[in-house]
């Protein structure tokens, strides 16, 4: 089941499906988030603040509005 990377909860573990194209995807791939990647939900701060990540042994924080583009399989 392909959900968006906002919508996991903190502790939550999935594999990226897919990255939807955007001004930043390079960056993102960059980062490691690529297909096929595992990834780990470290904490999501509130009001809308960054979510952290776990991407194969990478911590990594990002924006609502980046994260939104990354669809991941639970």
């Amino acid at each position: 089941m392909k959900i968006k990377l906002t919508d996991i909860k903190t502790n939550q573990s999935g594999t990226i499906n897919e990255v939807i194209d955007n001004p930043l995807i390079t960056k993102l791939f960059e980062f490691g988030l690529l297909p096929g990647a595992s990834l780990k939900v470290v904490n999501i701060a509130p009001f809308n603040g960054p979510i952290s990540i776990l991407v194969e042994n990478t911590r990594v924080a990002l924006r609502q509005k980046e994260a939104q583009f990354i669809l991941v399989d639970c």
